[in-house]
């Protein structure tokens, strides 16, 4: 339905912090690829956070694509978003995230220096035009 964590928490009966401990529980047990029976039951509980969250998403994001295509209302279009702003952190400014790892051990500052000045000197061509607006 793509209730918080927060209210799903209220509706189950459970604490929040018993939520996040089951949570950093079966994450842990992840990372470690764990095979205990104790930590498959929160291994298998994380799985099952991770999808409901998704299907939630895809949802919501189908809605929006109905919208699109012209098979529903501005009202559903805006819902659609509202939950997808609120509950899953989508916005218009959102940028893909980059992760970049650089081993300074082997870096070379020169050839690097050297690359960009080629590449700078392959787009000069493309530069953009100047627009004189006292031209007549």
């Amino acid at each position: 339905m793509g209730c918080t964590r927060k209210l799903a928490c209220k509706l189950a009966g459970v604490s929040e912090s018993q939520f996040y401990l089951w949570l950093s529980t079966g994450r842990a047990a992840i990372d470690r690829n764990s095979a205990e029976k104790d930590d498959k039951k929160y291994i298998s509980f994380v799985g099952d956070i991770e999808r409901a969250e998704g299907v939630s998403a895809m949802r919501a994001l189908s809605r929006i694509q109905q919208c699109i295509e012209g098979e529903d209302s501005r009202v559903a279009l805006d819902a659609a978003k509202f939950l997808l702003e609120r509950r899953h952190g989508y916005s218009k400014e959102e940028k893909a995230p980059v992760e970049i790892t650089i081993n300074q051990d082997s870096l070379d500052v020169p050839a690097l220096m050297e690359e960009v000045r080629i590449q700078q000197e392959r787009l000069q061509p493309i530069a953009l035009p100047i627009i004189d607006l006292d031209e007549e």
